[in-house]
């Protein structure tokens, strides 16, 4: 199925609106987007400082749709069972159906 040339531009548009912070890990996400990672791994790849800086970020573009849990495991620093993040691709819609 292909997307049409307005659904594209209307993607674009709304990626636009994201605020800088969000950019940020938008931009990360989206650039490694066949790899998951954890809030924490996010963060330390960004330079800040906590993970607690960008977990609001990732929560964001998970609400608006660009960016899925993509599995649960644990994390190598805390041990605590976390979740993975990744960019939502076409094929992540499809598994959805």
């Amino acid at each position: 199925m292909a997307v049409s040339n307005e659904s594209i531009r209307a993607y674009k548009e709304e990626a636009l609106r994201l605020n800088k912070d969000q950019r940020r890990v938008y931009d990360f996400l989206r650039h490694n987007q066949y790899n998951s990672y954890t809030v924490r791994q996010i963060a330390r790849m960004l330079g800040c400082g906590h993970r607690s800086e960008i977990q609001p970020r990732v929560s964001d573009l998970v609400k608006l749709g660009y960016v899925i849990k993509h599995k649960s495991g644990k994390c190598e620093e805390t041990g605590k069972t976390v979740g993975f993040f990744k960019f939502k691709t076409e094929g992540d819609q499809m598994e959805m159906f």
